[in-house]
């Protein structure tokens, strides 16, 4: 089997995989790979071990939107056409170890629909300025509080957002997208 099918598999099994969450017994269930292999037993425990840790991220949580806006700053993302960017300026408290940002899903306000996860993430400072170290979304050491901007394509003509994680309903009421915030700095390239 291919290393590179494996970390492909790992990564596919913590994304959306709410369900594994609430399992209580202690049977992992067979994955195969690309390549028609089966994943050797202690590495699918593994995995489930990981997705079942982050899938926990947010439990009793706190998390504060103080702004969702449109976005114009430097990014990876590249929208489609129907697309615009949009950054999320969120503050987690109370999270666990197992905490995920990439995990953290964009939803329409409106609709509900959820529009997925995989954010460009950038570190704030607590009171909501770029931090130093803008591209280092580490965790503080004791856990304490976390603010980041979470920056997502989402279409065009919505008007607010939600948060979820894991299934989790992170906001329930919409948040207007409005006003701005801060924006990333282009990359130099020399660096």
């Amino acid at each position: 089997m291919k290393w590179h099918t494996l970390i492909v598999i790992l990564v596919a099994s913590t994304v959306g995989c709410s369900d594994q969450s609430t399992r209580t017994d202690n049977a992992v269930s067979e994955i195969i790979t690309s390549d028609g292999e089966p994943v050797p037993p202690e590495v699918a425990k593994a995995m489930e071990s990981v997705s079942r840790e982050q899938s926990q991220g947010l439990n009793d949580a706190k998390v504060t939107v103080h702004r969702a806006y449109e976005y114009s700053g430097y990014t990876w993302l590249e929208p489609i056409e129907i697309a615009k960017l949009i950054a999320v300026d969120v503050e987690f408290r109370d999270y666990n170890q197992g905490l995920d940002l990439d995990d953290v899903d964009i939803i329409d306000g409106d609709s509900n629909e959820n529009y997925g996860s995989d954010p460009h993430i950038a570190s704030l400072t607590l009171d909501g300025t770029l931090s130093p170290d803008v591209d280092d979304s580490s965790w503080p050491d004791d856990l304490g509080p976390l603010r980041v901007l979470l920056i997502y394509a989402f279409p065009k003509d919505s008007k607010t957002i939600k948060l979820g994680y894991w299934g989790q309903e992170l906001t329930p009421k919409p948040i207007p997208i409005s006003g701005d915030g801060p924006v990333l700095p282009k990359p130099n390239p020399s660096e």
